[in-house]
């Protein structure tokens, strides 16, 4: 009897592993039916583009002319501001017509808020003499215009192009000239730079 007993314990031990073999396979199937499915690639389409600006969307206008200068014994200086105003100092003396450097710009309205950048006050150039360019003559402290603002109803201050798709603005500065500098004809060049915000 005893064996008997014994035997039935046994077959229940082997079929309750077998049962656990059996669970262990079917929860191991289950899991694998839970797993996330590979979904197929997906495909969207993206549109990319890019505005190539008109370098020609500021140009010079007029150039910045001092006119002519007697230097003298003491040198001085000659300024031509953005509105058309000359201040001579020292023994200097200015003959002929003078003018501000100028430059029109367009913009879309609504769409460009410009900001000057260059040439600044505190910015100098070189201009040099046609036959012998190593003599030289400085350029400073430069002055715009292009700032200029108007008011609306009284109450609201807008940039003078703020309405404007075609803006005029004129650029000035100031030439020291030293004490009996070489006569001749004297040119250079500034870079203008408005940013297109």
């Amino acid at each position: 009897m005893e064996g008997n007993t014994y035997l039935l314990r046994g077959r229940t031990r082997r079929a309750m592993l077998c049962g656990a073999r059996q669970l262990a396979a079917a929860l191991c199937t289950l899991a694998a039916l839970c797993l996330p499915v590979a979904l197929a690639a997906q495909q969207v389409s993206v549109t990319t583009g890019v505005d190539v600006l008109d370098d020609s969307r500021v140009t010079n206008t007029g150039d910045l002319d001092f006119g002519k200068v007697l230097p003298g014994p003491g040198g001085g200086s000659i300024s031509v501001a953005p509105d058309g105003d000359v201040a001579v100092a020292g023994g200097l003396v200015a003959i002929g017509a003078t003018s501000p450097a100028s430059f029109n710009l367009t913009r879309d309205i609504g769409v460009d808020y410009l900001t000057y950048q260059a040439p600044l006050i505190s910015d100098t150039i070189e201009i040099a003499h046609a036959d012998d360019p190593s003599i030289t003559m400085t350029v400073r402290n430069f002055t715009t215009d292009f700032n200029r603002t108007i008011t609306l109803f009284g109450l609201f201050t807008l940039p003078a192009y703020y309405f404007q798709t075609s803006y005029d603005f004129r650029v000035g500065g100031t030439l020291d000239v030293d004490a009996n500098q070489l006569a001749g004809e004297y040119s250079g060049t500034f870079t203008v730079i408005i940013d297109y915000e």
